[in-house]
């Protein structure tokens, strides 16, 4: 049985918990499960089994598409009390979306398994009307990253991911490494350092072992204004 702030997270973080009767309700914490995840572990890969519907407890998960030469596309983040129907392909009756989910950080996550959530959608109308929401969120998102990675300089798409770091740690000094940024980017480590060597030079940023520190955030804010 759920403890007493389980049921008070449930009830802030499912949009449609109002909607629920008394019997859904003890359905869907009774059946709720919880999922850890370390640092760089997947927690959803590109083909894995339908696990449901996913919300974040704890922690940062990090949406990104993988390609044969191992690069790597950043679509978006998921964060604290955000819900995902990524892995949940089975209750839309669609194919699986190929996309891979790492945890950013150590995370929590409760999943709500397809057949809970299938039946959600049949006696709560609200539960079908978030489904549509989340889904139209996740696709505006996506849009987004394509848009930056056609439409953006590396100067610019590099800026905007460190003022993202920057709103997600709440701190201008930020625990992100030269390796992990170009990750993100999809692009070499070698050009990441160098774009870093500019905006240093420039005063935008310095760097120290294992981080960067952000020191004009609005030179940066300024290189992609209709982005960020």
């Amino acid at each position: 049985m759920p403890t007493a702030q389980e049921l008070t997270f449930f009830r802030s973080a499912l949009p449609f918990w109002d909607c629920l009767s008394e019997e859904d309700r003890d359905m869907l914490v009774q059946n709720i499960q919880i999922l850890t995840a370390s640092a760089g572990e997947l927690v959803y890969n590109a083909g894995d089994k339908c696990l449901g519907v996913l919300f974040l407890r704890a922690g940062r998960l990090r949406v990104y598409l993988a390609g044969a030469d191992g690069r790597e596309i950043t679509l978006y983040f998921i964060g604290l009390n955000d819900m995902t129907m990524l892995a949940s392909s089975c209750i839309l009756n669609t194919p699986a979306l190929p996309v891979t989910v790492e945890a950013e950080e150590d995370a929590q996550l409760y999943v709500i398994p397809p057949q809970v959530y299938t039946h959600l959608l049949a006696s709560c109308p609200d539960a079908e009307r978030y489904l549509t929401q989340a889904l139209n969120h996740s696709f505006r998102l996506t849009l987004k990253a394509v848009e930056s990675v056609v439409f953006l300089t590396l100067e610019q798409r590099m800026a905007l991911l460190l003022l993202q770091q920057r709103s997600f740690e709440q701190s201008p000094r930020l625990h992100l490494t030269q390796e992990k940024l170009s990750r993100q980017l999809g692009t070499a480590r070698e050009v990441v350092s160098r774009q870093l060597r500019r905006f240093a030079d420039s005063g935008c940023l310095r760097t120290f072992r294992g981080g960067i520190e952000l020191l004009d955030e609005e030179a940066l804010a300024a290189l992609a204004p209709e982005v960020f």
